[in-house]
């Protein structure tokens, strides 16, 4: 279930927001706080690229080339957000198997016992 907080504007469809989020945290099933906090950031940031998008058009068919090239640029910002976010995802997952193997590099290897023969006792 979407945090309360997470509303969107009184014109937009805030169930389908709902299904967007619910859709994020089940494609990347966050497994801490940290990266509950950055699905959500995607989320959020894909819903503003579609709403931008919305407005560039709105903006296009009604002959305002300004208003859609700056709808356009406040777009991409939201995609270039999403993307960190996705990348600050994976990174955060790569960590902890990152450091386990590094340990196992750079750990000590315990050396092996000596075979010391015994030559005093022959059978």
């Amino acid at each position: 279930m979407p945090k309360q907080s997470l509303k969107v504007l009184p014109n937009e469809d805030q169930a389908e927001f709902d299904r967007l989020f619910e859709s994020c945290r089940t494609e990347f099933t966050p497994r801490n706080l940290h990266e509950d906090f950055l699905v959500e950031q995607m989320a959020w940031s894909r819903w503003r690229v579609m709403r931008y998008q919305r407005f560039e058009d709105l903006a296009r068919a009604n002959g305002n080339l300004k208003a859609a090239a700056q709808m356009h640029r406040i777009a991409n910002s939201a995609q270039k957000s999403h993307d960190q976010a996705l990348r600050a995802l994976k990174m955060a997952r790569k960590v902890p198997g990152r450091r386990a193997a590094r340990a196992q590099q750079t750990a000590p290897v315990p050396a092996a016992e000596p075979v010391v023969a015994d030559t005093a006792y022959r059978a």
